[in-house]
C-alpha cells in the first residue's frame, strides 16, 4: 500500500499505482476508497477493462447494482469474458 502511495506522490496519474491501490482497498473491504481509485484509473484510461470490472464488483459489494450494471455494459465492448464474469457476480447478489 505504501509503495502505491509513494508512486502517486511522484505521479498522481500513475495508472498502475492507482489500480493497485484500488485492489488493496477492495481487499480491505474499503469499497468507497476502491471505487474512487478505480474511477481515477478509468478517467486516465477509459479502456482499462480490469478497472471497469473491479469498479463493477465494488459497486456490487456496496449494493449499487445500477452502477454495477453500467460497468457491465461498458465491459461488453471491452472484454466479453470479464463482462460475463461481472454479470454472474451481480446476479449472485
Amino acid at each position: 500500500m505504501k509503495a502505491y502511495e509513494q508512486a502517486l506522490r511522484i505521479d498522481s496519474e500513475n495508472e498502475e499505482a492507482l489500480f493497485g491501490l484500488g485492489i488493496n482497498y477492495s481487499r480491505m473491504r474499503s469499497h468507497s476508497n476502491a471505487i474512487e481509485a478505480y474511477k481515477k484509473v478509468i478517467e486516465i484510461n477509459p479502456k482499462h477493462a480490469q478497472a471497469h470490472f473491479e469498479l463493477g464488483v465494488s459497486y456490487d459489494r456496496t449494493n449499487h447494482l445500477s452502477y454495477a450494471f453500467e460497468q457491465y455494459k461498458i465491459l461488453k465492448t471491452l472484454d466479453e469474458r470479464l463482462a460475463d464474469k461481472l454479470y454472474h457476480i451481480i446476479l449472485g447478489s
